[in-house]
């Protein structure tokens, strides 16, 4: 739903710096989760995911956030 990068490590992928417990997106962070806080309680739980994502990419629209939907991607198994 909304795309995040790691910085140069594999290793850690928190949203938090190394050294201090500040987290390194937190004005984001506070208006993502309010935007998902404002989606439960406008839709209630229980409902299909899909429906959650729509609302989110609306409610963040609507703030002037850039948002990018989940991609889908061809997945092959081997066949035994």
């Amino acid at each position: 739903m909304i795309e995040a990068c790691a910085s140069g490590s594999d290793e850690s992928t928190t949203d938090y710096t190394d050294n201090t417990d500040e987290m390194i997106h937190e004005d984001l962070s506070h208006k993502i989760i309010g935007a998902a806080m404002k989606v439960l309680n406008e839709l209630k739980p229980g409902l299909d995911e899909k429906l959650y994502e729509r609302a989110m990419i609306i409610e963040l629209k609507h703030y002037g956030h850039r948002v990018s939907v989940q991609s889908s991607f061809p997945v092959f198994i081997a066949a035994n």
